[in-house]
């Protein structure tokens, strides 16, 4: 398994239970580091993923738009 990877989906989840999240919160809710939060957070915002407002992250329709994919893909 790739830690890196997990870290992410786990980051992915935290945000996703609570709508927006800063750092802090994630990683006390998580048990990661905050600079490990802060680093993946950074990438998951640079590559559409996430938005960032005020200081707090939240899941980008990037997610809604593969799942809208994924779903047309799909035999009837």
């Amino acid at each position: 398994m790739v830690d890196a990877t997990e870290n992410s989906l786990v980051i992915i989840e935290a945000i996703h239970e609570h709508d927006r999240r800063g750092v802090t919160a994630i990683a006390e809710e998580t048990g990661l580091a905050k600079s490990t939060v802060h680093s993946h957070v950074e990438t998951l915002k640079r590559t559409g993923y996430l938005t960032e407002s005020d200081d707090e992250f939240g899941l980008s329709l990037r997610f809604l738009r593969l799942g809208l994919d994924t779903r047309r893909r799909q035999p009837h």
